[in-house]
């Protein structure tokens, strides 16, 4: 089920469940716990659900990324996701260009809404360097895509810590 012309979906966890292996296969996150993708955004980015520890990762693929939550315990789960789908804004699930301007609005008047299996990636990724720039930008298959950023094998998980680090860096 998709919102504002693809810019965010709420997603059947078994459609993502290969790509999201292929993305945790490289961590040790998978011995965490069972997850599962509950939605994803325009750019790629998996919101994942553990069975027992909520809310505790996202997958930013873009970057390369897979940023690190507290999580919950499985009693605040409810609660959780109620944050989670009342917390988000439309800005939250946007990109900034390389000049800070966001993009999914550029995105949709340059190539059109997004059906459920299409996303928006980055040619060249900008896991390998690429800019983030709207020429950059390519409507392309949301597996194939993802799949592909995961076989790349540059996958960081980061925690409150990192992403602080990689905003000063």
């Amino acid at each position: 089920c998709g919102f504002q012309q693809g810019l965010f979906w709420i997603v059947n966890p078994d459609d993502y469940e290969a790509v999201l292996d292929e993305w945790l296969e490289q961590t040790d996150i998978p011995d965490n716990d069972i997850y599962h993708v509950f939605a994803r955004n325009a750019f790629g980015d998996l919101f994942l659900w553990g069975e027992e520890t909520g809310e505790r990762y996202k997958i930013t693929a873009a970057y390369g990324w897979i940023i690190q939550y507290e999580g919950n315990t499985r009693e605040d789960g409810d609660f959780s996701i109620k944050c989670f789908f009342g917390g988000s804004s439309v800005r939250s699930h946007d990109l900034e260009d390389e000049h800070g301007k966001l993009m999914f609005n550029r995105c949709i008047k340059k190539f059109g809404a997004l059906a459920d299996n299409e996303m928006f990636g980055f040619e060249p990724s900008l896991m390998l360097g690429g800019e983030s720039l709207l020429s950059n930008i390519n409507k392309v298959n949301i597996h194939v895509h993802l799949s592909i950023l995961a076989q790349l094998g540059q996958i960081e998980v980061l925690d409150d810590d990192g992403l602080v680090g990689k905003a000063f860096s």
